[in-house]
């Protein structure tokens, strides 16, 4: 069992809405729930099992059924190679810093599709904001069961919680106030051809020495490490928790950043820019931070773009235990020219790699969904190597040609070709009764509950959300019952 709750309210099916990405009405499909707090290694396991949040409500595609299948994607952040396309936007960036002049032929209104993060499709929750008393919930289930802990378990101390986020941590070489640091590989050499030299003053026979390799491939932290000092331009990235007093100070000008963006980027009249809280501002995702977390630990965060003292893009990111998850970006559209969706991408890859090395679990950049039936979205399968979630069996598949081809033929695919290939946390009817509930502030197994309001449709909902989160997790987070 995990160390902290997670409580959610499933919706059950969302049938013929408005699609976000193809426009089209009443042809998209999915899976909801409202998610009151949530544990960060629980949505891990959803997110793998192909949910996504949007603000505290979690949705699902219906990929089978819905008009554009979404795929959950993910980079191998470890193993990430920049293209010719990623270096031309870095040292794009680095150039405007330096010289505060744009790129010939670059206009300050054109708009990147490419670098664009698409708006996801908005999913509408119930009305049904039910608040919950933590602090009064009662477990009632049998000692020893693998049942969620005592509520002190999953406290998070005000010290933590309101902590004030700080810079980004930089990645080697990234440090503005010294020149570029050579390569480790560089340095070795250097070291070891000085102390052959010594050794051949003292007249000890040596080995000649090979040469300095050339054209070495550079990485994304040394174009990141080449931002100017003393350029025209400062550019700094600031990581604020979601409930820190530093974020909370710097809301409105977010929220101002926000309606600048949607109603240019996204074409959406002021009056319907009013989702901010609920989409961005709200995480269910409980602050995770121990001696064994990233140094602002998991969950929810915020990643500040400042232009001097202007600001031009957030980031908004769920750290997870094996991830970065990339939940939106808005950016100021007068910067467009400086395609702000992929580079905050490249970004979001060092911070992960930067991270990894306190942190050995966290080694993937998830980028939400891939959705090939629309191409402003495939530029995501251009950041290399990434992978496509199963939608059968919830295992992970390199995007390749092969693979696009297969969509390219039919926009719904199951990616594995096993066909005996079973999901490994399959829920099964067998399983319903030890699905974990919570009714009236009391902690029991569906089992008992359905003792207290038997009815066929109370097991059809619960069957088909067991189906959807999966097995573990259906013992682990609370299925709230009103």
């Amino acid at each position: 069992m995990s160390d902290e709750y997670s409580i959610v309210m499933y919706h059950g099916e969302f049938n013929k809405s408005r699609c976000g990405y193809c426009k089209k009405e009443n042809t998209c499909n999915s899976h909801g729930m409202t998610a009151h707090v949530m544990a960060v290694n629980d949505y891990q396991d959803l997110i793998d099992r192909g949910w996504r949040r949007s603000g505290t409500f979690c949705y699902k595609p219906t990929n089978a059924t819905t008009c554009c299948p979404s795929y959950t994607i993910r980079c191998d952040a470890l193993n990430f190679k920049l293209s010719k396309s990623h270096k031309k936007i870095l040292k794009r960036m680095n150039k405007f810093l330096r010289d505060g002049i744009k790129e010939c032929g670059e206009k300050e209104s054109a708009h990147d599709g490419e670098s664009d993060v698409a708006s996801e499709p908005q999913m509408i929750p119930p009305a049904s904001a039910t608040k919950i008393d933590i602090s009064k919930i009662v477990n009632k289930l049998p000692k020893g069961s693998d049942r969620p802990p005592s509520e002190s378990a999953h406290k998070v101390e005000p010290s933590q919680a309101m902590e004030s986020g700080d810079s980004l941590p930089r990645s080697a070489g990234q440090n503005m106030s010294k020149p570029p640091c050579k390569k480790a590989k560089v340095l070795r050499l250097e070291r070891k051809q000085a102390k052959m030299a010594q050794r051949e003053a003292e007249g000890i026979s040596v080995q000649p020495l090979a040469k300095a390799p050339k054209n070495v491939e550079k990485s994304l932290e040394d174009f990141l490490g080449e931002q100017p000092v003393d350029g025209k331009h400062k550019l700094k990235i600031k990581l604020v928790c979601a409930t820190s007093r530093e974020f909370l100070s710097s809301v409105e000008r977010e929220y101002e950043l926000y309606q600048k963006y949607q109603t240019v980027i996204h074409r959406e009249p002021p009056e319907d820019v009013d989702e901010f809280q609920s989409f961005l501002q709200h995480s269910p995702l409980q602050l995770k931070l121990n001696s064994t977390s990233p140094p602002k630990g998991y969950g929810s965060f915020h990643q500040q773009y400042w232009l001097d003292d202007r600001l031009i893009a957030v980031g908004v990111i769920d750290v997870l235990r094996n991830c970065v998850s990339s939940v939106y970006l808005f950016y100021d559209p007068e910067f467009s020219f400086l395609s702000l969706g992929t580079y905050s991408s490249l970004r979001e890859i060092a911070f992960m790699r930067e991270l990894q090395k306190s942190c050995p679990e966290l080694k993937y950049y998830y980028m939400g969904f891939y959705i090939h039936s629309c191409p402003k979205m495939r530029y995501k399968g251009k950041l290399q190597p990434s992978y496509l979630l199963c939608p059968e069996v919830y295992t992970w598949h390199l995007i390749t040609e092969d693979l696009l081809k297969k969509l390219d033929r039919s926009k719904y695919s199951r990616f594995n070709e096993d066909e005996q290939a079973r999901d490994k946390d399959e829920f099964q009817l067998r399983h319903l009764e030890s699905v974990v509930c919570l009714y009236d502030n009391t902690i029991m197994y569906f089992e008992d509950y359905i003792h207290l309001h038997a009815g066929d449709e109370e097991r059809r909902l619960t069957l088909e959300y067991g189906r959807l989160v999966g097995s573990p997790c259906s013992r682990r987070i609370l299925l709230y019952k009103n």
